[in-house]
């Protein structure tokens, strides 16, 4: 018999992860912090990680180091500070949108890493988006440490601010179970070079962060404490359901087109950057050729703008 991953209270793991995940998104510490507390401390390495991944998925501009900061610390109540932290932080998925609908290859290159190194480094220049994507795939399939190396030189020469966030981006990804698969950092540090706004203090998450200094921990408020979120008995609230969990899919009847429209609308509080009215066919029709159980048209279209390097 296969073995059954549970939590504090024998619920679900996979079913407990998604949830805390959709509350983040949400800025619902409530559900988030019932969750972490079903997780801990059985789960404490999976959290160390899995914050660092929402960190750059769900988060919008520099907060991974804050929360690499923590993991560092990586006991309970650094692991409660970071979760207020991010509950609160600023949210965008232009880094997920980046890793799910660019950042794949049709044709290969050929090249070697130094020639993709180069060639990647002047797309993202020019911000030439879709392009950048099918380069960023190939090079970090070839060499994830040259990709970190030209990222860093670039941040270096021309966005000095994000120089520490780079690291904390790249440290995060060494420290994933599968560090050659896991995308989300080296496309968090790409969106991060490509959003403009009008002063660089924008670009930090949430109020009080700098670029190259930590949070003092102890200064950062924990919202309540685990044990006195409300317990949920029986199931969480349906928003937090998606076609990842057992509920979403089979009772539910949920896909991908939900997920993607629901993940957005979560988003809180939700910065817009550069791929919020963009076009997530790509993705969903790869999900939708494994998991369509409402019958949608195939090839699904969401009827939103498509990303091209031409600016049409």
């Amino acid at each position: 018999m296969a073995y059954e991953m549970v939590t504090r209270t024998g619920r679900n793991f996979y079913e407990v992860t998604s949830a805390m995940q959709n509350a983040i998104r949400n800025g619902d510490y409530e559900v988030a912090g019932y969750a972490m507390w079903e997780l801990l401390p059985q789960y404490t390495p999976y959290l160390r990680k899995r914050l660092l991944v929402i960190s750059a998925e769900d988060c919008y501009g520099v907060i991974t180091k804050e929360i690499l900061h923590l993991m560092d610390i990586g006991d309970e109540a650094a692991l409660t500070r970071a979760l207020s932290l991010i509950c609160k932080a600023k949210k965008n998925r232009d880094a997920d949108y980046f890793v799910c609908n660019l950042m794949y290859v049709n044709s290969p290159t050929g090249a070697n890493k130094d020639e993709l190194s180069k060639a990647l480094y002047s797309a993202i220049r020019k911000r030439r988006m879709v392009e950048s994507g099918h380069l960023a795939a190939e090079l970090f399939k070839k060499n994830r440490k040259a990709f970190w190396k030209m990222l860093t030189e670039t941040a270096e020469m021309f966005y000095p601010h994000l120089v520490s966030e780079f690291a904390a981006l790249s440290e995060s990804n060494d420290r994933m179970s599968k560090p050659t698969e896991e995308t989300i950092f080296v496309a968090k540090a790409i969106v991060l070079m490509w959003t403009q706004r009008a002063e660089k203090e924008q670009l930090l998450s949430y109020p009080g962060m700098s670029f190259d200094k930590f949070l003092d921990p102890a200064g950062i408020e924990i919202i309540k404490p685990l044990e006195q979120c409300r317990k949920i008995r029986g199931l969480f609230p349906e928003y937090l359901y998606n076609w990842h969990t057992a509920y979403g899919k089979y009772t539910l009847r949920r896909d991908a087109v939900h997920a993607i429209e629901n993940d957005q609308k979560l988003l809180t509080p939700l910065e817009k950057n550069l791929f919020d009215d963009c076009t997530w066919n790509r993705d969903i029709n790869f999900c939708l050729e494994k998991h369509n159980p409402r019958h949608r048209p195939i090839p699904y279209d969401d009827g939103k703008r498509v990303v091209t390097d031409d600016g049409t």
